[in-house]
């Protein structure tokens, strides 16, 4: 249509898309950890990002490696479109018979704003160690 307008966050006919919200979110993911039936203590991390822009988080210690890209977008109806880089690896228990790998997902989702979200689970078949990756994104007023 000629002359019709493109709601917000619509690519028009010609690829463009409409500008970001002048707005601030908080985003937390939180990594449950469960190895020989034992959930350690989840490991959470909370930024604030710009609509459409970059969070990058970097925490390691002597074993541990924590890393968290984002990049989330709200969407015309409020929801939360984020999508998420995490590379984490656990410290070493003295009761593990594996090496520790080190888990790298890279993820999008759309999730309400305010709400929790499982976006994975993945369990290693050797050690049947369980890794859970939860996001929450809040739009901040």
């Amino acid at each position: 249509m000629r002359g019709a307008s493109v709601p917000r966050g619509v690519s028009s006919a010609a690829g463009t898309q409409t500008p970001a919200r002048a707005s601030n979110l908080t985003l937390v993911v939180t990594i449950t950890d469960q190895r020989d039936g034992v959930t350690t203590a989840p490991k959470t991390v909370s930024m604030v990002v710009t609509d459409r822009q970059w969070g990058r988080l970097r925490s390691k210690g002597d074993e541990t490696l924590l890393n968290v890209d984002a990049r989330p977008e709200v969407l015309p109806d409020g929801r939360i479109r984020v999508g998420l880089t995490i590379e984490y690896r656990a410290a070493r228990e003295a009761a593990d018979k594996h090496p520790i790998p080190t888990m790298t997902k890279t993820l999008s989702a759309i999730v309400e704003n305010g709400k929790t979200l499982t976006l994975s689970e993945s369990t290693d078949p050797a050690s049947h160690r369980t890794v859970k990756v939860d996001v929450k994104a809040t739009l901040l007023q």
